[in-house]
């Protein structure tokens, strides 16, 4: 299993990327967690954050653990960095349909479009789903890649270890690309019919623009997706494009002025109900009902 060759500098450039999203997104959920405690976020935001700080990890540990560039990479560690990265990407698309129910449910219940927000074991189920989900996902491929251990191998490009078989990847693309457009959809419909209505009781001018570069961001995902699931053979621009998504969607979280001025948004947000300050975000739920960063 010799590494194939390809130009380092675009190699370092996608692990670079793809640690960059992860030691954002492991930033962003410790200022939170650690620093914000009083506001309790929900498991759907969390698991979120971690999800693409997992995305990110199983793309780079061949760099972590120093084989790169190996000629020779190992062979156990090559096949469990091909399950980790075959179920990376359906992890964080189940990680964001996750968030995106929860707050829809928030947002309705706000409006008061329904009685109550979810019930507590559906919130339970939507927050463990994408992982028991990945779990699956992991092992299953594990127990292909050992099964057929011939498949195992560096991709052309270098940049990860993956399975001589394209058909994985069409199936995981063609999941990965289902489950996001659900996401994109619920989010489309959720700002098209009560963004209006929201907006009488908080400013989310901000929130609603990093929404939409969310959503292009999404766009982008599904696209590589379509390539992934129309071709057999890609150039290294599709492993860069891959490795953006994590740094930008960090960007995009890491941003948010409420964790930017965490101390001054605790003295001046309210406790319950939409946050009104104009740092509140969409794209995070906590538990007390709040729309929150």
């Amino acid at each position: 299993m010799k590494m194939q060759a390809t130009g380092h500098p675009a190699v370092h450039a996608f692990v670079g990327l793809q640690l960059f999203g992860a030691i954002g997104f492991l930033f962003i959920v410790l200022l939170a967690e650690i620093v914000d405690r009083e506001n309790v976020r929900h498991p759907t935001w969390r698991g979120f954050c971690v999800a693409w700080v997992v995305f990110g990890v199983s793309y780079a540990m061949l760099s972590l653990a120093g084989m790169q560039f190996s000629q020779n990479p190992n062979h156990i560690f090559c096949t469990i960095q091909s399950a980790l990265v075959y179920a990376a990407s359906p992890l964080v698309a189940h990680a964001a349909l996750a968030l995106v129910t929860q707050l829809a449910s928030v947002v309705l219940h706000v409006l008061q479009k329904t009685n109550r927000p979810l019930s507590r074991t559906m919130q339970i189920l939507i927050a463990v789903a994408p992982w028991l989900l990945w779990l699956i996902n992991v092992f299953s491929i594990l127990l292909y890649a050992i099964h057929k251990p011939d498949l195992v191998s560096m991709n052309k490009n270098g940049t990860y270890c993956h399975l001589s078989y394209p058909t994985m990847s069409k199936i995981m693309a063609s999941w990965l690309s289902v489950v996001a457009t659900a996401a994109v959809g619920i989010e489309i419909i959720l700002l098209y019919r009560r963004g209006f209505l929201l907006s009488r009781q908080c400013d989310v001018s901000r929130s609603i623009m990093r929404l939409g570069i969310f959503l292009v961001q999404a766009i982008i995902c599904i696209g590589v997706a379509i390539a992934f699931i129309a071709t057999n053979h890609r150039a290294i621009v599709f492993d860069i494009l891959i490795a953006i998504q994590p740094s930008l969607a960090a960007i995009i979280f890491g941003t948010n002025p409420s964790l930017l001025h965490i101390w001054s948004w605790k003295r001046r947000a309210p406790r319950g109900g939409i946050i009104t300050h104009a740092s509140a975000d969409l794209s995070a739920v906590t538990t007390s009902g709040n729309v929150d960063a």
